[in-house]
């Protein structure tokens, strides 16, 4: 993988075969998206996906509602939150 230096994002992927050969390769887009409170949050957007192989290509887009729900319990950002048994 490839890693965007400025926004410690991953931006790119190759994968290979068992033989060792180019198999697919992964290109992640991001953009700013605003949240409701109006702050700019950079977010994955979109995927595209390059079978080699067999010279095919898939597209994916991600569609954002609601980011930044202004209702979030903070201590779920906690160490005991996360060592919780259910």
């Amino acid at each position: 993988w490839y890693l965007d230096p400025e926004s410690w994002a991953i931006v790119w992927t190759d994968i290979y075969d068992e033989q060792k050969r180019l198999w697919k390769c992964f290109e992640y887009r991001q953009n700013n998206i605003q949240t409701e409170q109006g702050e700019l949050l950079k977010m994955y957007t979109s995927e595209t996906t390059l079978d080699i192989q067999r010279t095919h290509s898939t597209y994916n887009r991600h569609d954002y509602k609601g980011v930044g729900l202004k209702d979030v319990d903070q201590s779920m950002f906690t160490i005991q939150y996360l060592q919780r048994r259910y």
